[in-house]
């Protein structure tokens, strides 16, 4: 599904065709579920019918730890941060989610 998406997930288990996914934290989860149809239209390849997301640890193991300066964003991504908050009236508060939000997408990206 991508790296940015590998660093911030796990899959846990296989129940009934149904893929249990741990994701590190609540926010990633909520932004997964709008990718939740893709993601699993992708996997009925593998006989997996369903898709559930649930917040948990994720082992250090499973993370790979890289430099994320100068790396750039899709125009996908920008747009993300753009429509998340455009709503935020206070400028200052709305620079420092984005640049929380771009630090969230390009942790994990490999340069």
């Amino acid at each position: 599904m991508g790296q940015t998406i590998a660093v911030h997930t796990f899959p846990e288990t296989v129940r009934n065709n149904v893929l249990t996914i741990i994701v590190d934290t609540p926010q990633w989860m909520h932004h997964l579920s709008f990718y939740k149809e893709d993601m699993a239209a992708k996997l009925k390849l593998y006989k997996i019918n369903g898709i559930r997301f649930r917040v948990g640890r994720i082992s250090a193991g499973t993370t790979k730890t890289v430099k994320t300066e100068n790396i750039e964003l899709s125009d996908d991504e920008l747009k993300y941060v753009e429509n998340v908050t455009r709503n935020i009236k206070d400028d200052e508060l709305r620079k420092q989610f984005a640049s929380l939000i771009k630090h969230g997408l390009t942790k994990g990206k490999l340069r």
